[in-house]
């Protein structure tokens, strides 16, 4: 008897879920240190070539990708939109501020266990992408559910045995 054959099929299918995906502070801690690491390092390499006759112009086009680089780490992170992601048993919808859910495919791009990250697209008219960076203590109650449903590959012949997560 193959695993999608029997009573224990149902068991297969991960429960409906819901997890709210909203901007993680420890990314933020992250990009801050990142960007407090790059500039104590242009501050050595500032230290190591003041002699240089093109010191000041390497510092200048150095800083200015520094500068780029953190401001877009930061703005990036500063609007990474607030979700609610919803596994309906059958596929995830996203909805956002305005209400409006809107579905969307999920990928694991790293799992550290107690974080996911997460690409989240839609195929409507405009495709979109929103990348999440999702914490179990948002809700460790739903994150194993979280977890199961987000690597779950679905299979035609297997039924959706439904009801929320425990």
């Amino acid at each position: 008897m193959s695993a999608t054959q029997g009573p224990f099929k149902h068991h297969l299918h991960p429960p409906v879920v819901q997890f709210s995906a909203r901007r993680s502070a420890w990314a933020g801690y992250l990009i801050a240190m990142l960007a407090v690491t790059g500039l104590a390092v242009l501050g050595a390499w500032l230290a190591q070539t003041a002699d240089h006759p093109l010191a000041g112009a390497r510092l200048g086009v150095a800083a200015g990708l520094w500068l780029s680089a953190t401001s877009g780490a930061l703005h990036w992170w500063w609007t990474n939109p607030a979700a609610m992601l919803h596994w309906n048993g059958q596929q995830w919808t996203m909805a956002g501020a305005g209400g409006d859910a809107l579905p969307v495919e999920l990928e694991v791009l790293m799992d550290f266990q107690s974080y996911l990250l997460i690409q989240a697209w839609s195929q409507g008219r405009v495709r979109s992408r929103s990348w999440f960076l999702l914490e179990r203590k948002t809700d460790p109650q739903s994150w194993p559910a979280l977890r199961r449903a987000v690597y779950f590959r679905a299979h035609a012949d297997l039924p959706f045995a439904g009801g929320p997560a425990h």
